[in-house]
């Protein structure tokens, strides 16, 4: 799932992982998880699969370690 932040750090597009339609990020969902605000559960508006959006963390470490293979 690959995710483009927009100026307020929300992803302002998102890929679906299951069905690979792009969507509006956080839009796409009328609520996120029901335990907590600031759930980063999002859910796709074309197959309803709902799936949690990739940390920064972890795209840091996937970059890194791509260039490090290259």
């Amino acid at each position: 799932m690959s995710a483009l932040p927009d100026r307020t750090g929300e992803p302002a597009s998102v890929r679906c992982p299951l069905c690979g339609n792009r969507f509006p990020g956080r839009a796409s969902c009328a609520s996120g998880c029901p335990l907590s605000k600031s759930c980063r559960t999002l859910c796709c508006p074309y197959c309803n699969y709902r799936f949690v959006e990739e940390s920064a963390l972890v795209a840091f470490v996937g970059r890194v370690l791509r260039r490090r293979r290259a």
